[in-house]
C-alpha cells in the first residue's frame, strides 16, 4: 500500500515527531511505501509580535501548502493519506486537495 504521511514539525522536536518517525519506520518494515509530506514551523519568521500576527491567516488556510500538497497527491497517487499535524505551516487547507 502507498501511504502519504503528513506532519508539521515544531521549532523544537517533541513527542509528535518521534511518533511520526516511528510510525513511518513501522509501515516501511511492513512493506508499505511511505511518502512523507513534512513542513516545519522553522519556516515562519522569527520576528516581532506584529510580524507574527501577519502569519495567522496562513495557519487557517495556506494556499502554498494546498497547492504543493495537491501536486504531490497528483504525482504520487497514494492509497491512503494519514495526517498527523497541520499546525502551523501546513494548515487544514490540504484537506480540500
Amino acid at each position: 500500500m502507498k501511504i502519504m504521511m503528513v506532519h508539521n514539525t515544531y521549532r523544537e522536536a517533541g513527542g509528535e515527531d518521534v511518533v511520526f518517525e516511528s510510525e513511518k519506520r513501522l509501515l516501511e518494515r511492513a512493506g508499505h511505501t511511505v511518502i512523507p509530506y513534512v513542513r516545519s514551523n522553522t519556516e515562519l519568521p522569527n520576528a516581532s509580535f506584529l510580524d507574527r500576527i501577519a502569519v495567522v491567516p496562513g495557519m487557517v488556510w495556506s494556499s502554498k501548502s494546498r497547492r504543493e500538497f495537491a501536486d504531490v497527491l497528483k504525482a504520487e497517487s497514494p492509497d491512503l493519506v494519514h495526517v498527523h499535524n497541520t499546525f502551523m505551516v501546513i494548515s487544514p487547507s490540504i484537506y480540500s486537495a
